[in-house]
């Protein structure tokens, strides 16, 4: 298994959404995991379902369970 599968499955990832990279630094400690959709896609509004173009592109980051 690579490390897009394996963080696809431990963060349970759907589609449309797919973890694109994966990179480790062993000095900062950090694991940064890429995760995004197509940018072609009209996505539904979670509270309406009414589709929707993409708006919100910038990078975000949280911490997680550590790995």
């Amino acid at each position: 298994m690579d490390e897009r599968q394996f963080y696809t499955q431990i963060f349970g990832i759907q589609l449309p959404w797919t973890v694109t990279d994966v990179k480790l630094d062993v000095k900062s400690e950090e694991v940064v995991v890429r995760v995004d959709a197509d940018p072609t896609l009209s996505l539904g509004c979670p509270e309406c379902d009414r589709t929707a173009p993409r708006y919100d592109k910038r990078t975000r980051r949280w911490r997680h369970l550590d790995t």
